[in-house]
């Protein structure tokens, strides 16, 4: 009866699909349940099948009658009824629709449609506008513009095609919603000259660049983003100084404060060139404790294993990946050099090793899979440049006579880098 009550006046049917569209965040939730409660389970269904019995009588309607069929599409979506979205997104021409289409598309195996759909919803919803049901929030869910959803998943799709300087373009402009799935791409997919050349275009060098602990936060949401165009950047500088192209790097850390260590750093590294044992000793343990205290600001990985992202204060790495892939890790002989007195990674149980980001499923491909496999952290250990300190130390050692003061301190100091979290590398 409510619904005929309602269906029989255009505002009353234009609210009816509004509180639907709007109040279907609900049943979503309670959907989440049903591995814990069979009661909230049922309640889940019985909703969904109350929505998908209206959307069957809206169908019945003429279809001047709704003036939101993209709304209805959209809701179709959602409770997975997938031909009757079909049919409603036809009935419109607005972005949501678009976008409804772009994901059956994806659905049916078609890529190319399925991008098309993508590039013509992103260009055509506001960055700003706010969706309907958005003011649902739960506590951990903060406002994002359907734009930047838009975006992510059309960058998705692009790294499934191989497309992958696009993939980090459309994830870039989702916003720092989606940093991780942005640094993840920045950092271990592109080439270092593909990322040189987005960041040049996207966030160029200006002399007004603010440190990082100054800059303006661009999303309330995410308080651990100094703003995308200087995170960029830093990312940039930092993977250059992993990959040993130091001169560049130098240009990128927009921080004064890093801009002193980085030099530092260069400098250093170019001292241990000396000829005198001596002062190449120096040098080498030098360079070793300034990467051990900064190492996370001028070596660290954005993502996994180093997560400055987070300022090195979580690790989201899965245990359980673990025991699933122990061959996947680097082997001990890949991070010995010189004496190997600390940069061996020893006998460790090979079972228990980290291993890299798997990256499997639907939407991946190998060309992902072959370039992550050159940009790994080496070693791939938690904090890993405090192991690359460890190495530079043992270097350190090597031009010190074996039997000196001055060798076992270096080696001491060097140890108890390691001793709380690398015990086995330590006790070498």
């Amino acid at each position: 009866a409510t619904f005929e009550l309602l269906s029989a006046d255009p505002q009353g049917r234009k609210l009816l699909v509004a509180y639907l569209f709007a109040r279907s965040v609900q049943l979503e939730e309670a959907i989440q349940w049903d591995r814990v409660s069979y009661e909230r389970a049922m309640s889940a269904e019985s909703a969904r099948a109350q929505v998908v019995a209206v959307i069957d009588k809206l169908l019945a309607l003429p279809p001047e009658a709704i003036s939101t069929p993209d709304r209805v599409a959209a809701l179709a979506y959602r409770v997975g009824e997938y031909d009757k979205a079909a049919q409603w997104a036809e009935r419109s021409a607005e972005p949501l629709a678009t976008w409804v289409r772009a994901k059956l598309a994806l659905r049916n195996g078609d890529m190319d449609s399925a991008a098309r759909f993508y590039a013509e919803a992103a260009a055509v919803f506001p960055t700003r506008e706010e969706a309907a049901g958005s003011e649902y929030f739960t506590w951990n869910r903060l406002y994002e513009p359907p734009s930047c959803s838009v975006n992510a998943e059309a960058g998705v799709l692009a790294l499934s095609r191989g497309e992958y300087v696009q993939a980090l373009a459309l994830l870039y402009q989702a916003g720092n919603q989606y940093w991780r799935d942005t640094a993840y791409v920045a950092e271990r997919v592109l080439t270092l000259d593909e990322l040189k050349s987005f960041v040049d275009r996207v966030a160029p060098s200006t002399d007004d660049v603010q440190p990082a602990d100054e800059v303006e936060v661009e999303n309330t949401a995410d308080i651990f983003y100094p703003g995308l165009g200087p995170q960029i950047r830093w990312l940039f500088a930092r993977r250059s100084m992993r990959e040993g192209n130091t001169g560049i790097a130098l240009a990128y850390f927009d921080d004064p404060q890093l801009q002193i260590q980085a030099r530092e750093y260069v400098a250093l590294l170019q001292d241990t060139a000396s000829r005198g044992d001596t002062a190449r000793a120096r040098a080498w343990f030098e360079l070793a404790q300034l990467t051990r205290h900064w190492g996370l600001e001028l070596l660290g990985f954005e993502g996994d294993p180093d997560y400055a992202m987070y300022e090195g204060q979580f690790d989201l790495y899965p245990d359980w990946q673990r025991e699933s892939e122990p061959g996947d890790a680097d082997t001990p002989e890949s991070h010995t050099s010189g004496s190997g007195v600390l940069s061996s990674q020893g006998k460790k149980d090979q079972a228990h090793r980290r291993a890299d980001l798997p990256v499997r499923g639907p939407y991946t491909s190998d060309g992902e899979r072959e370039r992550i496999s050159h940009t790994r952290a080496k070693p791939l250990e938690r904090f890993h440049y405090r192991l690359v300190a460890a190495d530079y130390a043992s270097k350190a050692a090597d031009s010190l006579p074996p039997r000196s003061q001055a060798f076992a301190a270096v080696l001491c100091e060097a140890t108890s880098w390691l001793i709380n979290r690398n015990n086995d590398q330590a006790q070498l």
